[in-house]
C-alpha cells in the first residue's frame, strides 16, 4: 500500500511509519461496550486506521449519557448504542469496517461472538458479570485484553494477557468463589454474589463519590455510577495506546500485575498497598451499616 493511499494518517508516519500503519490496517479489534470507555475508544481507534473494528453493547443511549458518551447526543436518546456508535464512526473513517452487533455480553456466546475474529479486546464493560465473560473469552482465545475503567474521580488501567496473568488472576484472593474452567462460576448463586460485593467494595475504594453518593450506591442502585467524560476519555486513551502498541509490537505496556491507579481529584497515582488497605477497611465494615462505609471512606478521603 502506497504512502498517498494512507495520506490522512501522515501524522502518525512520525510515530510508527507507513509500515507500522499498513500493520494496523491488518489487526482487527473488538470493543466490549460502548459507554463511557467504549465509546471513545471506539473512536480512537477507528482514528487510528484499525483495519476492523468489532462493537457491541447491550443498551440504547440516554440523555443521562451526554455527559461522558461520546456518541450520546440528545439526537440519539433512545437510538441502540451499536448504531448511533457505527453511524458516528464511518464519519472518521474510510479505512476501518465497522461491524456491529447488540448483546448482552454477560453471555458466553455473545462474548464468543465479539472475539472470534479479534487479535486484541479492549474492554469498555461496566459490570462483573460481562467482564469476567469477556476474560474468560480472552483466555481461550489467548488474546490480551485491556482494561482501562473511570469510578468517580479515579481510574484504573492494565492489560491481561493470556496465561498465568489473565483476568481470573484478579479474583484469586478473594476466599468462597467456586471455580469453573479457570475462573470464578457465574452460575453458581454464592459465587456470583461474592463477586458483585467484591466489585461494589472496588467501585467504592476507587471513587471518590461524595458521601451522599456512598449511600445511594448502597442503598438504591449499585450499577449506577458517578461519573464525567474527563475521567472516561483519560482512561481510554491509555487503554488504546497500549492496545496500539501490542499491536505494533512496540513499546512499554501496563501488563498485568502492574496496574495504574490515578485518583484525578488530587492528580496522585495511587499505590497497590493503598488501594489494599482501602479494600480491607472497606471489607470490614461492609456488614456494618451505610455508616460505616462512609467512616471507612473517610480514612483517604
Amino acid at each position: 500500500m502506497s504512502e498517498n493511499s494512507l495520506s490522512e494518517f501522515e501524522r502518525h508516519f512520525g510515530l510508527w511509519g507507513v509500515k507500522g500503519q499498513e500493520k494496523l490496517r491488518r489487526m482487527t479489534v473488538a470493543v466490549g461496550g460502548i459507554g463511557g470507555i467504549g465509546a471513545i475508544s471506539a473512536l480512537m481507534l477507528a482514528k487510528a486506521g484499525i483495519g476492523r473494528i468489532i462493537i457491541c453493547d447491550r443498551d440504547s443511549y440516554g440523555v443521562e449519557n451526554i455527559v461522558e458518551q461520546a456518541f450520546a447526543t440528545y439526537d440519539t436518546a433512545g437510538v441502540e448504542k451499536i448504531i448511533a456508535a457505527k453511524r458516528e464512526m464511518q464519519r472518521h473513517t474510510r479505512h476501518s469496517k465497522i461491524t456491529a452487533f447488540t448483546a448482552d455480553l454477560s453471555e458466553a456466546k455473545a462474548a464468543r461472538r465479539l472475539l472470534a475474529d479479534a487479535d486484541i479486546l479492549v474492554s469498555g464493560v461496566d459490570n462483573a458479570a460481562a467482564r469476567l465473560a469477556l476474560g474468560k473469552g480472552c483466555s481461550q482465545k489467548k488474546i490480551p485484553m485491556v482494561v482501562s475503567a473511570n469510578v468517580g474521580w479515579s481510574i484504573f488501567h492494565t492489560v491481561y494477557f493470556p496465561g498465568e496473568f489473565n483476568y481470573a488472576s484478579l479474583w484469586k484472593d478473594v476466599p468462597g468463589l467456586k471455580w469453573k474452567a479457570g475462573f470464578p462460576d457465574m452460575t453458581d448463586a454464592t459465587t456470583r454474589a461474592l463477586v458483585q460485593k467484591e466489585w461494589n467494595i472496588w467501585v467504592l475504594a476507587l471513587s471518590e463519590f461524595e458521601p451522599n453518593a456512598i449511600r445511594q450506591f448502597i442503598e438504591r442502585d449499585q450499577s449506577y455510577y458517578w461519573y464525567a467524560a474527563p475521567q472516561a476519555y483519560f482512561a481510554a486513551s491509555l487503554g488504546v495506546l497500549d492496545a496500539i502498541k501490542i499491536l505494533l509490537g512496540e513499546g512499554d505496556i501496563f501488563r498485568f500485575p502492574n496496574v495504574l491507579y490515578y485518583d484525578m481529584r488530587h492528580n496522585t497515582t495511587l499505590g497497590r498497598e493503598e488501594i489494599l488497605k482501602r479494600r480491607t477497611l472497606l471489607s470490614k465494615a461492609w456488614d456494618c451499616g451505610i455508616d460505616a462505609l462512609v467512616q471507612a471512606t473517610r480514612a483517604w478521603r
